[in-house]
């Protein structure tokens, strides 16, 4: 629940650096307020506004580096060929006969390849905040914008999203209060991230890339399932999703002068919610593995066109929701009054549609 209204959006659209508190809410008033979906509680998300005085404007620039938290303990090279070995009935000093040419080259030479260090990176995130705020005593108002760049410790994994946030509320006169709210969000992540489970089993004697330092499909030099675990990543997929989300809202309290402790107060909000996603395979994610390093040419990929494939999704949801309140609170001598009546409407449509595509030849 969002500024006391019920948020039917994912929790990446809400700035962080604009959340004034949270709390969690379980008790019987709160599922009698909520309905059904408080049945295991409510997480409560206020957001910031103005506060008396001067106008403040804010701005935070945020640079973080982050690295890999945890990397299994790999065998060495020795250790893996003594596994191998005995996988293959061997001894466990044996010459590794089960080796393809290539795996033994690198053997001989030494030149292993530490396939976690392959496919992490340092990873890099860039949070600006941008905010201007204040409030007078009949007013209140608080904008702001946030812009988040991320790429993950994993080759391959983006993030963006840009958010502003419009809140400003005034009191018309003792009794009657309104406000408005407005949440702009615009995301999107792009990039096939690598396969950690070729990682963490692929050969130390693989090669990642050919002698022309183009990237190779099966490093092993066996064309089985070992695949380069940064392939798809860098060839021939193109991997894109984008979202973005509008949300309007606004109040009216109403105090009734008449009977001290009534109040009225009607909520309304209106989102829409549209997000796509991209997938293609090109031609080029096709390589001949028997014409060794003649097999990663153009006219090579051309003959695969009839591979090649694409899917295209999108879906758009509209919702709104209209909370009426009506409250009274009194103090009877050392009695004390508090009722609620709650009346709630909401509506959710959703329009999805997906298209597929193959052989472009």
């Amino acid at each position: 629940v969002l500024d006391g209204v019920i948020f039917s959006g994912n929790i990446n659209e809400i700035d962080v650096s604009t959340i004034e508190s949270v709390s969690i809410l379980k008790d019987a008033s709160t599922l009698a307020s909520y309905g059904t979906r408080a049945a295991n509680g409510v997480i409560m998300v206020t957001t910031k506004k103005g506060e008396l005085g001067k106008p403040v404007i804010n701005f935070s620039p945020n640079l973080t580096l982050s690295t890999i938290g945890y990397k299994p303990q790999m065998r060495s090279p020795e250790g893996y060929k003594e596994l191998m070995n005995r996988r293959s009935g061997l001894a466990p000093d044996a010459d590794p006969i089960w080796m393809s040419e290539l795996e033994r080259n690198n053997y001989n030479t030494k030149d292993y390849t530490d396939w976690m260090d392959y496919v992490t990176r340092t990873g890099v995130t860039q949070n600006y905040s941008l905010s201007f705020s204040g409030a007078t005593n009949n007013s209140n108002y608080y904008l702001s914008f946030n812009h988040w760049d991320e790429k993950g410790i994993y080759q391959g994994d983006n993030f963006k999203r840009n958010t502003l946030n419009i809140k400003v509320s005034t009191k018309v006169n003792k009794s009657i209060e309104i406000g408005a709210n407005a949440n702009i969000t615009y995301n999107g992540s792009e990039g096939v991230r690598p396969s950690y489970g070729s990682a963490v089993t692929m050969s130390p004697f693989g090669e990642p890339e050919l002698k022309n330092g183009n990237m190779r499909k099966y490093p092993d030099g066996k064309e089985v399932t070992t695949v380069n675990p940064l392939w798809n990543t860098y060839n021939g997929v193109d991997s894109n999703s984008k979202g973005s989300s509008q949300v309007l809202g606004g109040y009216l309290n109403i105090k009734f002068p008449f009977l001290e402790g009534l109040s009225y107060k009607i909520t309304g909000t209106y989102s829409r919610r549209s997000n796509e996603s991209t997938y293609f395979t090109h031609e080029n994610n096709y390589p001949e593995i028997t014409l060794g390093d003649e097999g990663y040419t153009t006219d090579v990929y051309k003959q695969h066109l009839i591979d090649t494939n694409g899917s295209l999704n999108m879906s758009t949801t509209d919702n709104w929701v209209l909370d009426n309140i009506l409250t009274y609170t009194k103090n009877f001598g050392r009695n004390y009054v508090n009722a609620t009546l709650v009346y709630t409407r909401d509506e959710t449509v959703t329009d999805s549609r997906g298209v597929t595509g193959s052989d472009f030849t």
